[in-house]
């Protein structure tokens, strides 16, 4: 009797698991993370996990540094039905987008379980430095006329129930390919990129091959002021180009 007591226990026992476990399952959606260099053009896939049918959804994604650019969204490759239309609203500054995922008639639902949602293009800014850029969801109001956005949201196919939803974000890693301070583009930093400076400004010599590398101080402009700043950190062990 005490062994089919035990027994029934652990079988209370796994299914309270099982049934937390189903429970604790949320529907989620995420952003890839890749490469990028300055002045060119990307994109990245955002993917969905679905334990449910989804209606509609809109998505505000956000970059976390100027230097990425969104542009655009489309529907390659992607499991959303052909019904179903996917528009990207772009706000003025560039670095916020909203995305939706609109159905027409006959109506047809994103079914579990999920996959790739759409393809997002974005570009980096030509002067971006050396960083890792975050595309996350939004946890403030987006404005974007005539639509105003408050969160991530997904409908059910009724259009009236909405459905919680986990968001992981992507990381897009920019490469320049050269060090900050690299006026003469010959992938190092030393006293012939203060010399390059210094000709330019006062005897109309070659410009810095990218003005972004030659502005050190980063104050906009390269002038004086940056030769100024590579001599102090190449002999004196001054601060380090482009150090914030």
């Amino acid at each position: 009797m005490r062994k089919y007591n035990f027994l029934l226990t652990v079988v209370a026992v796994l299914a309270v698991l099982m049934c937390s476990s189903a429970m604790a399952q949320t529907d989620s959606i995420w952003i890839e993370s890749v490469t990028a260099n300055p002045g060119g053009i990307y994109s990245v896939s955002m993917h969905c996990l679905f334990y449910q049918d989804f209606g509609s959804l809109e998505v505000p994604l956000v970059s976390s540094n100027e230097a990425l650019v969104f542009d655009t969204v489309t529907k390659e490759g992607s499991i959303v039905p052909e019904n179903m239309l996917i528009g990207g609203i772009v706000k003025n500054d560039g670095n916020r987008i909203l995305i939706n995922f609109v159905p027409t008639l006959p109506l047809h639902s994103i079914e579990p379980p999920g996959g790739k949602l759409c393809e997002i293009y974005f570009h980096i800014k030509p002067n971006a430095l050396n960083q890792v850029i975050a595309i996350d969801t939004l946890a403030d109001t987006i404005y974007l006329e005539p639509l105003t956005l408050t969160w991530l949201r997904g409908w059910a196919p009724d259009g009236l129930t909405q459905i919680p939803l986990a968001f992981e974000p992507g990381y897009i890693e920019v490469v320049s390919g050269a060090p900050c301070g690299d006026a003469n583009d010959d992938g190092d930093v030393n006293v012939s990129d203060a010399v390059r400076i210094i000709d330019y400004i006062f005897v109309g010599g070659d410009p810095p091959v990218l003005f972004y590398l030659a502005d050190v101080n980063l104050d906009g402009l390269v002038n004086i002021s940056d030769a100024v700043y590579l001599i102090n950190h190449i002999f004196c062990g001054g601060p380090a180009p482009c150090a914030e």
